[in-house]
């Protein structure tokens, strides 16, 4: 490696004018699922945030230099180690994460595209219907019927310990248990000795969500026997429920 890049100014060069770019990028990808950017994008994404955060950042640099004939070195290179960590790290994280909440929850909601890029992301990151959110965890506690494209149809609990895969990874969810459909659609029972499905859903004509009484979860632990295992009116018909597809 060339030692000239290793030089004070090339490193000073590179903690201000690509670190925070790089920072805010990473964090609000880390908030929002997106496709992966490829590696000169992603560079120039962070070149771009860099200057304007530089540009926004630059006036308690000038400050204290302006001052600085006044000040001991300690407290010079004191304050100037803190804005630099400030402006390549801290206000980098802050700002991702307050756009982000801004376009989903603040003055940008309504204003700008929502950032969640699938519908399935929507739903399992808990924006979906309040009949479908546990209000303890604010997380989805709901049945889901899922339809085959070669025409079988199974049930499934999505709880506590049920996972969903989120974009750019495939659409794909884990629940901790299957059930068996009747033939009008409604919830049968338990298969036995179930320990969930894994479900991928390019192999689905159609995944419908089925809300459940969330108060009733305390049942989780009694007896599978009578097909309520987690309650919530999963033995009505398939006709007239609040299902969402």
């Amino acid at each position: 490696m060339d030692a000239g890049i290793l030089t004070p100014e090339a490193l000073a060069l590179f903690l201000y004018f690509v670190v925070p770019g790089i920072v805010l990028v990473k964090v609000y990808d880390l908030l929002v699922p997106s496709a992966r950017r490829e590696a000169s994008a992603a560079f120039l994404d962070a070149l771009s945030y860099s200057f304007m955060l530089l540009a926004v950042g630059f006036w308690p640099y000038l400050l204290l230099v302006l001052a600085g004939g006044g000040l001991g070195d300690w407290l010079y290179y004191g304050l100037l180690f803190v804005l630099t960590v400030a402006q390549a790290f801290v206000v980098p994280v802050l700002l991702a994460v307050f756009y982000v909440r801004s376009r989903t929850k603040g003055f940008l909601k309504d204003k700008v595209p929502d950032p969640t890029p699938t519908s399935w992301d929507w739903f399992f990151s808990g924006k979906g219907p309040q009949a479908s959110i546990d209000p303890t965890t604010n997380k989805p506690v709901c049945y889901m019927r899922f339809t085959l494209k070669e025409g079988d149809s199974f049930g499934g609990y999505f709880g506590q310990y049920s996972f969903a895969s989120s974009f750019p990874n495939p659409a794909q969810v884990y629940v901790e248990e299957a059930w068996k459909l009747r033939e009008d659609g409604s919830f049968g029972e338990l298969v036995d000795a179930s320990v969930g499905a894994v479900v991928n859903l390019d192999e689905c004509e159609l995944v419908e969500f089925v809300a459940i009484d969330v108060s009733s979860n305390d049942s989780a632990s009694d007896s599978a026997e009578n097909g309520e295992r987690r309650g919530g009116g999963v033995d009505q018909n398939y006709e007239g429920q609040g299902d969402h597809g």
